[in-house]
């Protein structure tokens, strides 16, 4: 091997050693994580929601997971009567208590009696979301029973 072919091998190990080290950097970057869990109802809550009426949660979400737009939801919960939760942006939240019409939210659980996202972190639903501020809503759909919610496993928005 001749002095120039050394000097190439040497260009082009160095080029791949430069190469490897800038790869191994941006990943540990782009895996950081997006912080801790947000917990957006804590365990034991109860609630009780009027016919047609709601109670809201605001909560912020400060920093977005990598590569990503959604966060998982767990929770455990039950109502006697059915309930029904949303995330909204502020502007939507606003909306919706001016006309009690959820048209327009980030995110619905539907209408339930029983939610059970289990803490093991399998999530069996995911929410779109980037950084900003949200309400969660819990949203009593009947128009003649009040419903009572208790909060058995807290409400939260991982990673």
């Amino acid at each position: 091997m001749n002095y120039r072919q050394r000097q190439q091998l040497r260009k082009s190990a160095l080029i791949l050693a430069v190469f490897v080290v800038l790869s191994v950097i941006v990943w540990t970057l782009l895996n950081i994580g997006c912080g801790p869990d947000i917990t957006l109802v804590p365990t034991g809550t109860v609630l009780s929601i009027q016919p047609g009426q709601h109670s809201s949660y605001s909560f912020t979400i400060t920093k977005a997971p990598p590569l990503e737009t959604t966060r998982p939801i767990y929770m455990t919960l039950s109502a006697n009567n059915g309930v029904v939760l949303y995330i909204m942006t502020p502007s939507q939240f606003a909306t919706y208590n001016s006309t009690n019409s959820s048209s327009s939210y980030v995110w619905t659980s539907g209408q339930a009696t029983s939610i059970n996202w289990p803490p093991e972190r399998v999530p069996d639903s995911v929410v779109a979301v980037s950084t900003g501020p949200y309400y969660l809503v819990f949203a009593n759909p009947s128009t003649s029973l009040t419903t009572t919610v208790t909060v058995s496993q807290q409400i939260v928005l991982s990673c």
